[in-house]
């Protein structure tokens, strides 16, 4: 079993890694140089780290250069709703080599993270929760998906449509209206090490998405844990499924009182004879 690397040890190397980077990069400082994340995105250089203060901001951010978008003080504290919740509270279109970290994201009628023909993607520790869908992958290549938690949302958790390359590892997708984790026409990604539990309908859903690797994934306590059709080539194994018991639990019960009854009407006729 893939052990999963502490969070408070990941965002250590992580600030190490920015610190370093930093050196060479344009930093932008939100709210001291920009009063809104999308004002600061829009005035950053390709490259550019912009990093987020603690707090709450009313906001939609479009991401179409290369940046990295960073909380100073994690997901808890630096939240982002939707100020127009018809769009996507975070919209990363058309680029590549774009790192969002560590912020909790809401309030969209669509999706809290829309994610469009984009390259070598990095989203890690957020929050992403009370949207229609929490994050929306479509025609997305060599993407890391890491440590996020997507709950609460109406319709999907998670969704890769015509999304190759992707690395989804260590993620928690939970009390979601619909389907927890949803593959559709997506190949050669690591789906690895989720924990996909008491979503609506399904806890993962693997359709017409081939040459996939699917392991060590907990899918519990949804309708169905794990569904696939259409699909062929994946490598699934050591996954752990377990329906709701609190839906199958009344059933079982039901037919084990019918078998019940009818043990003791056979056993009332070969005492009575009647």
């Amino acid at each position: 079993m893939i052990k999963q690397i502490p969070v408070l040890i990941l965002i250590t190397v992580l600030l190490l890694l920015v610190a370093v980077s930093s050196e060479a990069s344009t930093i932008i400082r939100v709210p001291e140089q920009y009063k809104s994340i999308s004002k600061a995105v829009e005035a950053a250089e390709p490259g550019a780290i912009i990093i987020v203060a603690s707090g709450s901001y009313s906001d939609n951010i479009k991401i179409t250069k290369p940046v990295f978008l960073r909380s100073s003080r994690g997901a808890a504290k630096t939240i982002i709703t939707a100020a127009d919740p018809d769009t996507a509270t975070i919209h990363i279109q058309g680029t590549h080599d774009v790192t969002l970290l560590a912020f909790t994201i809401k309030g969209s009628t669509l999706a809290g993270v829309l994610i469009e023909k984009t390259k070598n993607l990095k989203v890690m520790l957020n929050h992403v929760t009370d949207n229609e869908n929490g994050l929306l992958m479509l025609n997305t290549e060599n993407c890391n998906i890491f440590g996020n938690r997507f709950d609460s949302n109406n319709s999907y958790g998670l969704y890769l449509n015509k999304s190759s390359s992707c690395r989804v590892r260590a993620n928690s997708v939970s009390l979601n209206g619909d389907k927890g984790l949803f593959l559709f026409s997506s190949d050669n990604n690591t789906i690895l090490n989720n924990k996909i539990n008491m979503n609506k309908w399904n806890g993962m859903l693997i359709w017409s998405s081939n040459n996939n690797v699917i392991k060590h994934n907990r899918t519990l306590r949804n309708m169905f844990g794990f569904v696939t059709g259409e699909s062929s080539n994946n490598d699934v194994s050591d996954n752990t499924s377990l329906p709701d018991l609190f839906l199958i639990l009344p059933i079982l019960l039901v037919y084990l009182g019918f078998i019940f009854y009818l043990i003791q009407m056979y056993a009332f006729k070969m005492i009575y004879g009647r």
